[in-house]
């Protein structure tokens, strides 16, 4: 998957192929339970999580990784040293095989976001 045409995140994860299918429900889930108050639209082919219409948080499926995008860039930064061995950038963490995601990491990164008064990038 290079961009998604799907127009609705259902009909995302419906394309996401089996390694990564449970990932990406799992990263839907928890930011549904985290990003309260936060509306989840299809944005720029990927599912985003918009608060007052301006994209914190975001996932997409890639042809070599998932990629999990990180809008505010104090929070990404103050987990740098927990991503050694992962491809990051200035806002997004690369992972190339379902079980390098550390789950207590993306935790931390959702709730840091929600928590954060920096705005996003």
């Amino acid at each position: 998957m290079v961009q998604s045409r799907a127009v609705t995140v259902d009909e995302y994860l419906r394309g996401v192929d089996a390694p990564w299918a449970p990932v990406v429900a799992e990263f839907r889930s928890l930011c549904r339970t985290i990003l309260v108050g936060y509306a989840e639209v299809m944005a720029y082919g990927m599912p985003t999580y918009q608060r007052a219409d301006t994209t914190e948080v975001a996932f997409a499926r890639q042809v070599r990784h998932l990629s999990l995008y990180i809008a505010k860039p104090g929070v990404l930064d103050a987990h740098r040293h927990e991503c050694r061995g992962l491809s990051v950038g200035k806002g997004c963490i690369r992972f190339t095989r379902p079980d390098q995601v550390d789950w207590n990491l993306v935790h931390a990164l959702l709730t840091e976001t929600v928590a954060s008064p920096e705005r996003p990038c």
